[in-house]
């Protein structure tokens, strides 16, 4: 099995937990950078590194043009506080 890669630009669900730790909150939303290969996101590294917006209360990752690409109840902080999700990792 591949070992996952460290580099916190390659999308993953645990690199948006990651990256948000390190980012600063703005109205609601914290600023992301991932990479991209034909506008969509990539779990390895590429030539394209795209803006995300990532609103931890809702569980969602927008794109540039505020666009939906992810929902995930794994990174929703209102299932994490109710829950207690995620326990260890969230892929």
């Amino acid at each position: 099995m591949p070992e996952p890669s460290t580099d916190l630009h390659c999308y993953s669900l645990e690199n948006v937990l990651l990256q948000s730790e390190q980012a600063e909150i703005t109205k609601g939303y914290y600023v992301l950078k991932f990479y991209t290969k034909d506008g969509r996101l990539s779990p390895e590294p590429t030539d394209t590194l795209s803006t995300f917006f990532f609103y931890p209360s809702a569980g969602t990752l927008r794109d540039e043009k505020k666009n939906i690409v992810v929902y995930s109840p794994k990174i929703d902080m209102y299932h994490k506080r109710r829950f207690g999700f995620p326990k260890k990792s969230v892929q």
